[in-house]
């Protein structure tokens, strides 16, 4: 005979109805959910009518473009397959100091050359609070190359600030496989939110000091000229930066000889840049700063530049990241078969900067306590810390800038797979720490946000991430370390 448990009927039944209650709440909650879901993946309705204008003091608002149906193509977040990007020409000139109503302002141009794919009278090109010069009533000028080409007249533009975008409706269409030039000219400001193109400030011998700098990833280089931001619409780079005397300008490509010039009575000087590889552009990047730098030998193959404050370059706190580089970036070429496809590498480290690094391909940004080591004051575990966060960052030149995820939601593709390696970088450089046996404890401490309420897959469907605030959630741990257990 088998041993049982047994209940009354009068309890069975209560027990009975408690499970149907609770069953029902369960599917009432599931439903809600999925409804919360779908309205976050749809557009929200634009704001009342306001064209924008040329001046400078305020931002574009959005023209109404809500109708019953789907969304128009400027309602969705996903750029449409008709156009592809191949070259930008783009020129800026930050000031670093402000103007009559206290505002730090950049102005700039660009010229963007693209392919048209399929046959179209519209042009989306992704652009956040930049206020654009009128060309004949238009924020933009277009033009063919090639051939017989003839160039549609422009029906009319506006700001569509719930997804970001510079919308162009032409009188006519652009043909497929014809390239054309779209050209800009703009403003924006040089704020202290670091994002896009933002300002930092720290004090040198009392006096204090002004930089401008980049942080693009994941949606913001949108904030610092018009583009197609997007990770798969990858293109070459042409930049030029006008800045003060004595500033210098860096960016992902050496520079050219600067030419001092004189615009508006101002005496400034005009650096170009060598042309980029191709690359997406989350990871261009540019500084206009007074830090000093060490370098390698003269003659090395990769010219590699530690760059900071000139007092924690005096104090020898970039000699360790200078001693490591080289050798971290000559393990990732023997680990990947592959040479680094770049003739510099400079690593900076910035007073302000939101993300502890950025790979910015040829000019690697870093928070100051990532890329700096005082051997006065500083304990091994940050030594360590600055091993692991170069070789994260010198992994992605290849796995992320020479080939990068398609869109965000295989984002884990990037970050988890230059987690794993950093610890074989830097094991590469510090053999005795023995490195890589510390990656259990990346291992246990996503376990732990793996179980809780903020818990996701590692991907998802395309679909599912749309908006740029879905894109920044998926930069958490989860991503970054939760990879690393899956290569062990």
């Amino acid at each position: 005979m088998a041993s049982g448990f047994y209940i009354s009927r009068a309890l069975a039944l209560a027990l009975a109805l408690v499970s149907v209650g609770a069953l029902a709440s369960i599917i009432a909650l599931s439903v809600l959910y999925a409804k919360e879901k779908t309205k976050d993946l749809e557009p929200s309705p634009t704001s009342p009518a306001a064209t924008t204008t040329a001046d400078s003091s305020s931002f574009p608002s959005p023209r109404t473009s809500s109708s019953p149906g789907p969304p128009v193509p400027w309602q969705r977040y996903r750029l449409p397959d008709s156009l592809a990007p191949v070259h930008y020409d783009i020129t800026l000139w930050p000031r670093l100091e402000p103007d009559g109503r206290g505002l730090f302002i950049f102005t700039g141009n660009s010229t963007v050359r693209f392919v048209c794919l399929k046959d179209t009278d519209l042009i989306l090109i992704h652009s956040n609070r930049l206020n654009f010069t009128l060309f004949q009533g238009h924020e933009a000028r277009l033009k063919a190359l090639g051939g017989e080409a003839t160039v549609p007249a422009i029906k009319t533009t506006w700001m569509e600030l719930m997804t970001d975008y510079l919308v162009v409706q032409l009188e006519g269409r652009l043909e497929a496989g014809r390239s054309y030039l779209l050209h800009t000219e703009f403003v924006g400001e040089l704020a202290d939110d670091l994002a896009g193109f933002y300002r930092s400030k720290y004090k040198e011998n009392g006096v204090e000091k002004i930089l401008a700098t980049t942080q693009m990833q994941p949606t913001d280089a949108r904030k610092a000229f018009p583009c197609f931001d997007e990770p798969a619409m990858k293109a070459v780079f042409d930049l030029t930066m006008i800045h003060p005397r004595e500033t210098v300008a860096l960016s992902n490509s050496i520079n050219y000889d600067p030419i001092n010039v004189t615009i508006e009575g101002r005496h400034l000087t005009m650096t170009r840049f060598h042309s980029t590889e191709m690359m997406s552009t989350y990871l261009l990047a540019f500084v206009v700063c007074e830090l000093g730098f060490i370098s390698s030998a003269p003659g090395a193959p990769v010219l590699i530049r530690i760059w900071a404050r000139k007092q924690a370059i005096l104090e020898g706190q970039g000699d360790y990241a200078l001693e490591k580089t080289g050798p971290i970036l000559s393990y990732f070429q023997n680990y990947y078969n592959q040479t680094y496809p770049l003739t510099k590498s400079d690593q900076i480290a910035l007073p302000d900067f939101s993300a502890g690094a950025m790979e910015n391909w040829g000019l690697i940004t870093y928070r100051e306590t990532a890329l700096l080591y005082d051997p006065a004051f500083s304990s091994i575990e940050d030594k360590e810390n600055v091993a692991t966060v170069i070789s994260h960052e010198l992994a992605h030149m290849w796995f992320g800038n020479l080939v990068t995820m398609r869109w965000w939601n295989d984002l884990w593709l990037n970050e988890g797979f230059a987690t794993y390696v950093s610890y074989l970088g830097a094991d590469s450089v510090e053999p005795t720490w023995k490195l890589t046996d510390l990656m259990v404890f990346e291992v246990h401490g996503v376990m732990e946000e793996d179980d809780g309420p903020t818990s996701h897959p590692l991907s998802c469907e395309e679909g599912e991430v749309q908006k740029p605030h879905q894109i920044r959630q998926l930069f958490d741990t989860i991503t970054y370390s939760k990879v690393a257990r899956r290569q062990e």
